[in-house]
């Protein structure tokens, strides 16, 4: 069905708009500057028109400071320029976390330039925000990013105004720098990490796969408890044995830990990076991500992976198949899954290979958990503008993992913002275990 006349029209209105605001954006005069101008120039025409020499003059000298005001911007933005192009070879390569303020090593003039306002600079690649403050020497430039990145190149806008108002002038400053940002942890606990891990099933359990000796014995010393004493062997044998308690076990194969990237994943990456520095599965833990499917063990370079699988969320867990099917894998080693518990893409993405083989597969979702927002009662519904709706709280969290724990793996859900881990679904073994008692 063709749309309306109505329809095409407000769509053409709607271009129209978007493409003049794209417009004005761009352009280096303001608003204000338009305005200021246009009054000027009106007040020197109506001054010449009427034989006003003080309109004419006053006219004259608005046109003129709105001239003067443009050079002094351009002459600020021109300086800026200079010097972002000199001591670009002695950069060094910059390593920051997100959220977190980092020290570029960028020095910048603080040189006066009548009528004009201090350099502003915004980081486009990767994006982030600058600021400024006076050392001895000019000004040392500090970033907070937004979010994790890897880049070889750094792309600066730097902002040049003037006091007035009148003028924004752009420029693109580009430094061959390599620039790393990886997540921010926040409160996540690597001691609570450590508690829910080694129930799971990546241990040695009765109804698994045989990984040693479940249950050894030996003979009885006087030193012994009596309770461990194997009286149905003393009868048969007639000989004291006890029972050895099995002793808590690494697992046997090196794990593989995959990062599904998506939606909101920050918390997941963050996990994962806490998960491989504190060494929580053993200093063989292998690390495989959406845009890098190929495990690795050295530090940098799963860094850098971490800090890189932001330019992949699309794939949402799509490269999980090609991480399992590596060589340097074998079909009994443990895998360990690590996605955003925000985004449900990835869960389906996976949800058929954990389904396979759920014993194999472990499955850590992180978020940042809030509760909703709570609506105010009576009258303070009508003086005060609502709350916005929804929230995230942990329940509204852990239902949304329902595919996976439909799959049977073991699944944990983790809070960054409030450095929780909620056990969602237990996993076959402890299910083999209910069954079997």
């Amino acid at each position: 069905m063709a749309p309306s006349r109505s329809a095409r029209l407000r769509h053409s209105s709607a271009a129209l708009f978007s493409r003049a605001f794209g417009l004005a954006g761009r352009s280096p005069v303001t608003g204000s500057g338009v305005a200021a101008a246009a009054l000027a120039a009106i007040a020197l025409a109506a001054g010449r028109h009427l034989q006003d020499f003080v309109l004419a003059t006053a006219g004259a000298g608005g046109l003129a400071l709105f001239v003067l005001s443009g050079l002094a911007a351009l002459a600020q933005g021109l300086l800026a320029r200079r010097h972002a192009a000199k001591g670009k070879e002695a950069l060094a390569p910059l390593r920051a976390v997100e959220g977190r303020p980092a020290e570029t090593g960028r020095r910048w003039p603080d040189a006066w330039v009548p009528l004009a306002a201090p350099i502003r600079i915004a980081w486009r690649v990767p994006p982030g925000e600058a600021r400024l403050r006076r050392v001895p020497g000019g000004l040392a430039e500090t970033v907070v990013f937004r979010d994790r990145a890897l880049v070889t190149e750094a792309v600066r806008e730097l902002v040049a105004e003037d006091v007035l108002g009148f003028w924004r002038i752009r420029f693109r400053a580009r430094d061959d720098v390599r620039v790393r940002v990886l997540p921010d942890p926040g409160r996540l606990s690597a001691a609570e990490l450590v508690a829910c891990l080694a129930s799971a099933d990546l241990m040695p359990y009765p109804f698994g796969r045989p990984t040693g000796d479940r249950v050894d014995s030996r003979t009885y010393t006087r030193s012994d408890p009596a309770r461990f004493i194997l009286w149905k062997v003393y009868a048969r044998t007639r000989e004291l044995m006890v029972r050895v308690p099995e002793p808590a076990r690494s697992p046997e194969r090196a794990p593989l830990i995959f990062l599904a990237a998506g939606r909101e994943d920050a918390p997941a990456a963050a996990l994962v990076l806490l998960l491989l520095e504190g060494g929580l599965l053993g200093p063989g833990a292998r690390f495989a991500a959406d845009g890098s499917p190929d495990p690795s063990r050295d530090p940098e370079a799963v860094r850098d992976a971490i800090a890189r699988s932001s330019s992949f969320r699309e794939r949402g867990g799509r490269d999980l198949s090609t991480a399992l099917g590596h060589p340097s894998l074998s079909p009994e080693d443990p895998v360990v899954i690590v996605g955003p518990a925000a985004d449900e893409a990835w869960m389906a993405e996976v949800a058929g290979t954990v389904a396979a083989d759920p014993s194999r597969f472990v499955v850590l979702a992180a978020a940042d958990a809030h509760p909703p927002a709570r609506t105010p009662a009576g009258w303070r519904r009508i003086l005060f503008r609502p709350p916005p709706e929804g929230g995230r709280p942990v329940p509204a969290l852990a239902r949304k993992l329902g595919i996976l724990t439909e799959a049977g793996a073991r699944v944990l859900l983790a809070d960054r913002a409030g450095g929780r881990i909620v056990p969602v679904a237990p996993g076959p073994a402890a299910a083999n275990r209910r069954r079997a008692g």
